[in-house]
């Protein structure tokens, strides 16, 4: 099996919306992906439209080839690896943990499955941001994974965007993020993955419109994809592009009901917009307590109801300081609590909080700007005087 066309279509009355996208089976690099909006009596011209573009892409895909270390995978192992990409894309823990283990049976199918040990680290790393500070043991098991895939297949562009993404979250280490970012460009200039590689550091050094550029460059690439279509979001709003941002988050509830924080997303850009009764009821459909308990705190304190606010920030801080003091920082940050803003920003630099990536494009933080203490923290992070 050379590529897989994966698809579904979702009828409401006469309408229908129809997803297409024809993926690679060698490394599951997505060659193409389209929405089609129709109405129903055109179903059988949705159907030349996708054929002809699906023909277009293998003709590019076949042209180009694949390289020497993409040998084909077992099937079952393929199918192992969709369906953690499936899980892992909904950003819970549950999920990603459970994206690991069918990476792990994916391997133990196929050993020498390049992608699948590069996913497999992706999961793993994914699994150090969300539960908090990372350990030594958790880092060792996702370079592991990460040596095996480039040992296997030392122009696989999955793993120098996963060992990118550990040097931004894990070890701070712009430099070499970058320099993965420059290898996934040598090796394929037209990976579906380079837009999401720059645009992250883009966010990184405080460029903004750059990030919206590139974000869009890979929603365009991959329409479907929930945590594309979240980042745009984030440099959205950083960009003061809210009205967008607050359409592209809608876009990824409509899209991905699951996806981990959507509704906290969604109240923060209703807040920047002024509309603050709105965004606390999207913060009351917020399933995760972190993000939700975050979302209170502000919320309350926009709409003047302090006791809700602080009785929200103490139950915020009481179960989630270990692991979200860049969340904590934010909400004193936005109530104008600046002393206290910056000593829990220093805690979240002591704690290696993935959050402190965005220090420099937060909405939430901009009050904070002009603090020597703030700017003093920038230099800490390496953040200043960059590119």
């Amino acid at each position: 099996m050379t590529h897989l066309l994966e698809g579904s279509v979702r009828k409401d009355g006469q309408q229908l919306r129809i997803t297409a996208q024809l993926v690679r089976g060698t490394d599951g690099v997505q060659l193409w992906s389209q929405i089609y909006d129709r109405n129903f009596v055109d179903i059988f011209k949705v159907q030349d439209e996708i054929s002809e573009k699906v023909s277009q892409a293998l003709r590019v895909a076949l042209r180009n080839g694949h390289g020497a270390g993409n040998r084909e995978p077992d099937v079952r192992a393929y199918n192992l690896v969709l369906e953690g990409n499936y899980l892992k894309a909904r950003r819970t823990l549950r999920d990603v943990e459970k994206a690991a283990q069918l990476y792990q049976q994916a391997i133990d199918i196929s050993p020498d499955y390049a992608l699948a040990w590069a996913r497999l680290a992706s999961a793993y790393l994914y699994e150090e941001v969300l539960k908090g500070p990372p350990s030594e043991d958790q880092n060792r098991r996702v370079l592991d994974a990460l040596d095996r895939a480039v040992q296997l297949d030392p122009n696989l562009v999955w793993a120098y965007y996963t060992r990118g993404g550990f040097e931004l979250n894990v070890t701070w280490n712009w430099e070499a993020a970058q320099a993965d970012a420059e290898r996934m460009r040598e090796i394929d200039p037209r990976s579906d993955l380079l837009p999401g590689a720059f645009g992250d550091l883009a966010i990184l050094f405080g460029e903004v419109n750059r990030a919206v550029e590139l974000y869009r460059d890979k929603v365009d690439r991959n329409p479907l994809d929930p945590n594309t279509l979240d980042s745009l979001g984030v440099a959205l709003c950083a960009s003061n592009r809210l009205q967008q941002c607050l359409e592209t988050r809608l876009k990824v509830l409509h899209l991905h009901p699951e996806f981990d924080g959507v509704n906290s997303s969604i109240g923060m850009a209703r807040l920047y917009l002024g509309q603050f009764a709105a965004a606390l009821a999207a913060m009351q459909r917020e399933p995760n307590e972190d993000y939700r308990l975050r979302g209170f705190a502000i919320a309350y304190s926009a709409l003047d109801r302090p006791t809700e606010s602080d009785a929200a920030l103490n139950s915020l801080t009481g179960k989630f300081a270990a692991t979200d003091a860049y969340g904590i920082a934010e909400v004193h940050a936005y109530r104008g609590e600046l002393d206290d803003a910056l000593r829990w920003l220093d805690r979240a630099y002591r704690q290696h909080d993935a959050g402190m990536l965005y220090l420099k494009t937060d909405p939430l933080l901009r009050n904070l700007h002009g603090d020597p203490r703030f700017q003093a923290l920038l230099t800490r992070m390496r953040l200043t005087g960059l590119r």
